[in-house]
């Protein structure tokens, strides 16, 4: 399936501005039952193992991630965690990164693959974090939409990828429940 570039909605508007310009983010729905967590997103003991299962039936060539993470948010950070220690188990090598110099407006998990086409460890990610009962959008080409937002506005906040990281997991924080 083709991805197309993710609008990165959370960081603009955290920004407190939107870009008409940038196109729609590729959204997987969550899995049955995903819309009732109120209190958190933190895998059950199922979910945990449905998640490793993915991840150590997949694994192909690089085994790296890297999640991104808001300071300052217990729910956002616990959900890390408890991502991270999921991965590890499985036979991965997990990462944090923090964001610094804005904040991330409520929403999914979101992939940001740095070029065009997705590695194959992006797919394995997005199936264990929907396999956790995760709703998960991707974005592809997201290294050249950074590099462009930031030649036409330097003081653009975004989130910087390294050249040795081919996707990054951005943790936003969770949406509260409609009443």
């Amino acid at each position: 399936m083709s991805r197309i570039i993710l609008a990165l909605a959370c960081l603009l508007a955290a920004c407190g501005g939107s870009d008409d310009s940038a196109p729609a983010p590729a959204t997987t729905a969550a899995p049955a039952g995903a819309a009732g967590q109120a209190a958190s997103r933190v895998p059950d003991a199922a979910q945990r193992s449905a998640m490793i299962d993915v991840l150590k039936r997949e694994q192909r060539g690089d085994t790296r991630v890297w999640f991104v993470v808001a300071p300052g948010n217990a729910e956002a950070s616990a959900l890390a965690g408890a991502l991270e220690a999921a991965f590890r188990e499985a036979g991965w090598l997990p990462a944090r990164q923090a964001l610094s110099g804005m904040t991330l407006k409520p929403g999914p998990v979101r992939i940001l693959v740095g070029q065009e086409e997705e590695p194959p460890a992006v797919d394995t990610t997005r199936r264990a974090l929907e396999a956790a009962g995760l709703a998960v959008e991707t974005g592809t080409g997201y290294r050249a939409f950074y590099e462009e937002k930031k030649r036409e506005n330097p003081s653009w906040p975004g989130i910087p990828m390294t050249a040795e990281q081919p996707f990054l997991v951005v943790i936003a924080p969770q949406v509260a429940p409609a009443s």
